[in-house]
């Protein structure tokens, strides 16, 4: 139910709404005033961490269903473009992941298009040999990589017939392959329902539910398969469902200064409706604006 950029202040159904779950934490949907967006976005930033500390992440919430189909239509409006994100290969997949590593996503764009070119499978990069390797990965910089790339390529054919495992135990025994590598494998490449969670996602989470995650939150099981329960039962919902909280992370529930008035789920957000929150202040705001069309602040 797009509507297209029209802005609405809440009134009935829609104020009940607003007064119950309160308005979000992430960024994407613009046409706000920008003085007032300004002034909540600077008092988002300013009570996360007052806020946030009021929960316990050890004491964990139930899912809340109306996440992921939010996040979904807002990705579909919103969502960044990259070559990784059309349909390729678990091979080719499993090499960007890697190679997204600590770089920034522009920097790995030309250099995973080249590779795509040149290799369609691990025997292929073995015969062009480590020199090859050396100069993709001294491009995107952290050379101690290419090291580990090249081991991953040995692994696959001696251990795997060139062929990507699809468990999880045999992905994270593969060189360079931890987590949130073995998760992103699982959930873009073959369609497992999973949340892919790192550091981004969980201060997501944590902001809307109000807890704070420690760091390593995302390596405990129970965390994990509690966030898993987020995600959609569908293949291709639950891929754009995870590409969107990558993109909300990136762009709009940045560390500092979340732009709640753009967030797709800033209705149920405990960080923006908490006391000294941005919309703590009883001005509910219609979702027409976080469903429209033509609102990404991608540069």
């Amino acid at each position: 139910m797009a509507f297209h950029g029209i802005r609405l202040r809440a009134t009935g159904s829609q104020a009940l709404l607003a007064r119950r779950f309160g308005d979000g934490h992430f960024p994407m949907y613009s046409g706000f005033a920008s003085s007032r967006g300004a002034l909540m976005e600077d008092a988002g930033s300013r009570t996360d961490r007052r806020n946030m500390s009021q929960g316990d992440w050890r004491n964990l919430p139930d899912p809340d269903p109306t996440i992921a189909p939010r996040l979904i239509e807002w990705f579909d409006n919103n969502g960044r473009s990259f070559p990784w994100r059309r349909p390729i290969s678990a091979y080719h997949l499993l090499s960007v992941e890697l190679m997204l590593q600590r770089t920034h996503a522009d920097q790995v764009r030309p250099v995973f298009e080249g590779f795509c070119e040149k290799f369609a499978s691990p025997r292929d990069v073995l015969s062009a040999g480590r020199g090859v390797v050396d100069a993709m990965f001294r491009r995107l910089g952290l050379l101690w990589r290419a090291e580990m790339f090249w081991k991953l390529q040995i692994a696959l054919v001696q251990d795997h017939a060139g062929e990507i495992p699809r468990s999880d135990r045999e992905l994270r025994s593969l060189p360079g392959v931890g987590d949130y590598v073995a998760t992103a494998v699982r959930v873009f490449a073959f369609g497992e329902r999973l949340t892919v969670l790192d550091s981004n996602v969980l201060r997501i989470l944590g902001r809307y539910f109000g807890i704070t995650f420690p760091d390593h939150a995302r390596r405990s099981r129970r965390v994990r398969s509690w966030a898993d329960r987020l995600a959609p039962e569908d293949p291709d919902a639950c891929r754009r469902y995870n590409w969107a909280l990558i993109d909300l992370g990136a762009l709009i529930c940045t560390p500092r200064t979340p732009r709640h008035f753009s967030c797709p789920i800033r209705v149920g957000c405990r960080l923006a409706s908490e006391p000294g929150g941005p919309l703590s202040n009883g001005t509910s705001w219609g979702q027409g604006a976080a469903y429209g069309k033509g609102f990404s602040e991608e540069s």
